[in-house]
């Protein structure tokens, strides 16, 4: 009919829209350039959940190749993507990300921004990241600029120069859920913030274990962090109380 040869037309201007296909007036398609482009836009969707592992004999050696294998997916609304640490591992020099945004330089050993961040875990399988070389000032994990982290679980992050950077971090806009199962199995330990939210970001941190930081528990700038159920040295603002620029830490 009119209308289902229409649809057609319609369905087919999409897709090959979508594969980037130009036309050029007088100029012949060959099928094998057609299928080439949606195989290259095939490989760049997860459409099923998968676990890629990182480490010794595994998926990826270190965790800025499997985040860099990421940056050009998208990934299904249905779909999770784990990456899982096999063993314990130190990440510094040029394993770590640079922040195009942080005017300080400060690098972090795990950097998520990606869009689909939601839909992203990083377990550290029951494994200790040790962060930096023990002279540089580097931070954990960074979620930043409107990303989401799906969850983060069941290891340790130890800074390596004792009072430095940051263990978990989320600005501006972004959040960050620790998935806890109701048992302590994440520890944040060293860092000079354990875990921060700044500029209108928020943490699920309940359950967390944050020891040996100058400051276990910051958040600012109307900012949120659920730390229910958490231990850590130190906290700010107060506990239960509303301050700096109307950010909260509840328990």
């Amino acid at each position: 009919t009119i209308i289902g040869v229409g649809i057609t037309i319609v369905i087919s201007s999409i897709l090959l829209y979508a594969a980037q296909i130009e036309f050029q007036p007088g100029t012949i398609i060959k099928s094998q350039d057609v299928n080439a482009n949606f195989a290259e836009l095939y490989g760049r969707f997860i459409s099923e959940s998968v676990t890629k592992t990182i480490g010794t004999n595994a998926d990826f050696s270190t965790f800025k190749e499997a985040i860099n294998w990421l940056d050009d997916k998208t990934i299904s609304q249905t779909a999770i993507v784990t990456l899982l640490l096999k063993n314990d591992i130190t990440i510094t020099g040029d394993d770590t990300f640079s922040d195009p945004y942080n005017s300080s330089g400060t690098k972090s050993a795990i950097y998520i921004a990606h869009r689909d961040g939601d839909k992203i875990i990083i377990d550290l399988g029951g494994n200790t990241v040790t962060v930096g070389n023990g002279t540089e000032v580097m931070n954990g994990i960074n979620v930043t600029h409107g990303s989401k982290l799906r969850g983060v679980t069941n290891g340790t992050l130890l800074a390596a120069n004792t009072g430095t950077g940051f263990g978990v971090g989320a600005y501006p806009s972004s959040y960050i859920n620790i998935i806890d199962d109701n048992v302590k199995n994440f520890i944040v330990d060293g860092f000079e913030q354990g875990i921060s939210a700044s500029h209108n970001s928020s943490i699920h941190a309940a359950n967390v274990t944050v020891q040996n930081c100058t400051i276990g528990i910051r958040v600012e700038r109307n900012s949120y962090i659920y730390a229910s159920g958490a231990t850590s040295d130190s906290y700010y603002p107060a506990v239960n109380t509303i301050d700096n620029h109307n950010s909260f830490i509840q328990f």
